[in-house]
Order: C-alpha cells, then sequence, then structure tokens
C-alpha cells in the first residue's frame, strides 16, 4: 500500500510540473494541422474557382474576336 501512496503522490507531483494545459497534446496538433490544411484547401478551391472564371472570359473575347461578324456574312 506504501507503494500506491508513491505512485500516487508521484503521479500528482508530474500534473502539477507539467500542466497539460501548458503543452499540447498530440491530438490537439493534429487537429490545428488538419484546420490549417482545410483552409489551404478552400483557398486553393476559390483560386481554382477564380482561374477558371478567368479562362472562361478569356475564351469568350477570344470567340467574339476571331467570329465572323454580320457584316462579313452578308457580302
Amino acid at each position: 500500500e506504501q507503494e500506491k501512496l508513491r505512485s500516487i503522490n508521484m503521479e500528482k507531483q508530474l500534473q502539477l510540473l507539467s500542466p497539460s494545459a501548458a503543452v499540447p497534446s498530440p491530438v490537439q496538433d493534429l487537429q490545428l494541422a488538419l484546420q490549417e490544411k482545410d483552409h489551404i484547401i478552400e483557398q486553393l478551391q476559390m483560386t481554382l474557382k477564380n482561374q477558371e472564371a478567368l479562362i472562361r472570359q478569356k475564351s469568350n473575347a477570344e470567340e467574339q474576336t476571331t467570329a465572323p461578324s454580320t457584316d462579313e456574312l452578308s457580302d
């Protein structure tokens, strides 16, 4: 029983010396990393949508400049 008391006291001392709030747990680290990755993915998706919109605009502009006008067709 004395051994149990010693081990309990040692555990209490360890908990006092290293509170869990001061040192982030591996689970918290993983959660933060996943949140960062999710944020980066969202940013990349927005960038991709913007790039696709620009490509569509340029394609439409090129089609309008290269398509024969109605005046040319009537000749």
